[in-house]
């Protein structure tokens, strides 16, 4: 019999009761922090590739911690066209796969789904923590396997996000997967996303 992948969701409530409750995952077929190793100058980009955009207000409740209040990773995914994780709705034609929040210092966070990481002068760079992202445990492998690296402060804000930056999305269930910011709707108003 095969073994079957699972994620394991632990949750610690508000009176200090700690709970875990496996979900069957599909198992990976391939190294999932291969995209990590993408060089943007040299290689040919894959075949799959996220439409990221930034979200439209800044979010100054997201914490360090994993939560189950996902209310402002869900607010910026429905500001962008895409319903909340966990919605059998579809998204918006023009959605993107996901959204990047940043906090009120124009700082750029993580993604509504991960942590982020941007191609800065030749390597990857992710928010500090300070910044207020999620301190995630694939994160926290990529940079002591030197292949993202912490911003300094302020490094990554939403005024320095290009059309067609390239970002690298992980967390620990899904491993990584590289996108491309698009700052525009596809509707033709020509509106900037971060506006």
């Amino acid at each position: 019999m095969g073994e079957t992948a699972l994620k394991i969701r632990v949750v610690l409530d508000a009176s200090g009761e700690l709970s875990a409750t496996p979900t069957p995952v599909k198992g990976f077929t391939s190294d999932p922090t291969l995209p990590s190793l993408f060089n943007p100058l040299t290689d040919l980009p894959p075949t799959i590739v996220l439409t990221i955009r930034i979200d439209t207000q800044p979010t100054s409740d997201t914490t360090s911690l994993k939560t189950t209040d996902r209310r402002a990773y869900d607010g910026a995914r429905v500001r962008v066209g895409l319903q909340p994780l966990g919605s059998l709705d579809p998204p918006a034609n023009d959605a993107p796969d996901d959204v990047i929040l940043y906090n009120t210092r124009n700082v750029v966070t993580e993604s509504s789904v991960g942590n982020v990481a941007f191609y800065r002068n030749g390597r990857w760079v992710t928010p500090p923590l300070a910044a207020g992202c999620i301190s995630g445990v694939l994160r926290r492998w990529l940079i002591e396997q030197h292949r993202i690296f912490e911003a300094v402060e302020d490094e990554l804000t939403v005024n320095n996000i290009k059309d067609d930056d390239w970002v690298l999305v992980s967390n620990g269930v899904v491993g990584c997967k590289l996108g491309r910011i698009k700052l525009h709707t596809s509707t033709g108003t020509g509106d900037d996303a971060k506006d």
